[in-house]
């Protein structure tokens, strides 16, 4: 889930794509949840499944949860960085599993979040 679910940008050259035209100084809206959410960009892109990352070289092209180019959030890094350390210290003693298969909704705020909590269940590894 991307923190902030669309991004918006100031248009500088007028240009026309895919028959829209968009004029210089438009504001246009980038819908990132849905973009993410695209089939001709992923197989079953609504379903959790972490292995798609591995050896994916489509990420840098359709997978923009902090935006990109000069605008991009300057907490990218940072934040990849906490993520791996954190997980895999997690899973190196337990396994986490959903505990209902309630769907997932999502409230756009500020930021995205989920409308409910997710209550996960934990099994130890031995």
């Amino acid at each position: 889930m991307p923190p902030v679910p669309f991004l918006t940008r100031n248009v500088i050259n007028s240009e026309t794509i895919n028959g829209y035209k968009l004029n210089h100084g438009s504001l246009i809206i980038i819908p990132i949840y849905n973009y993410h959410r695209l089939n001709s960009n992923w197989e079953k892109p609504n379903i959790f499944f972490p292995d798609r990352w591995i050896n994916n070289n489509k990420q840098n092209d359709i997978f923009i949860p902090f935006a990109s180019g000069p605008k991009q959030c300057i907490g990218n890094r940072l934040s990849y960085l906490e993520m791996e350390i954190i997980l895999s210290e997690i899973y190196k003693n337990i396994k986490l599993i959903k505990f209902n298969n309630n769907i997932i909704s999502t409230n756009p705020f500020i930021t995205l979040r989920p409308n409910e909590d997710i209550i996960m269940k934990i099994e130890t590894v031995h």
